[in-house]
């Protein structure tokens, strides 16, 4: 998948994740916010020669910190740790039986949005 079609589908699931939060479906929204933020991250990386046939969470993580934070400074440690905290709420929400709460969402929102214009800011960049 390309970048721009990583970005394409990181931007949809970011309008899904408000359409349900607007619906008061919160863990639905967190689930759909955090793959908002994966697409952004794997367009992230691609941009920058970072291929992979699969990705995975954990490896994402991984080298997103050796190659966006500690690579090319593109990324802060935060950013990353935030990606990690959207995650783990996101298990809680598809997995788990304590529903996430409207502060919660909106704070997922507005912190997947943000990595998600700093993302697009680097690849814009770059192109």
């Amino acid at each position: 998948m390309s970048v721009a079609e990583q970005m394409t589908k990181a931007d949809a699931f970011l309008q899904d994740a408000h359409l349900c939060a607007q619906y008061e479906r919160y863990d639905s929204s967190v689930s759909r916010a955090y793959y908002a933020m994966f697409r952004a991250a794997l367009a992230l990386m691609e941009q920058y020669g970072y291929v992979r046939p699969a990705w995975n969470h954990g490896r994402l993580k991984g080298a997103l910190v050796r190659n966006m934070v500690e690579g090319r400074a593109i990324l802060t440690h935060r950013e990353v740790e935030q990606l990690e905290s959207v995650y783990t709420l996101r298990i809680q929400a598809d997995y788990e039986n304590q529903p996430v709460s409207a502060q919660d969402a909106r704070e997922i929102l507005n912190m997947v949005s943000s990595f998600i214009a700093k993302t697009r800011g680097a690849i814009d960049h770059e192109t």
